[in-house]
């Protein structure tokens, strides 16, 4: 039997503020738009880093709701 390797870790690069708000989105089960908004405005984030945010959020089945849509 050979011996492979765990996966890469998804959150690898991400800012620590980035990984926070997709856990959140892994408890809730979906986030806001106006979360991620709020959750990312003091990181200064590249366009390709928020691509990634949302392909994660996608991968991991998370929604992006618009407010109206987020009742907690």
């Amino acid at each position: 039997m050979i011996a492979t390797e765990p996966p890469d870790d998804p959150y690898e690069g991400l800012p620590i503020a980035a990984r926070e708000l997709i856990e959140k989105g892994r408890r809730k089960g979906f986030l806001s738009f106006a979360e991620m908004q709020r959750d990312l405005a003091e990181e200064l984030i590249a366009a390709e880093l928020i691509d990634r945010i949302l392909m994660l959020l996608e991968e991991l089945g998370i929604e992006l709701l618009d407010e109206s849509e987020a009742v907690e």
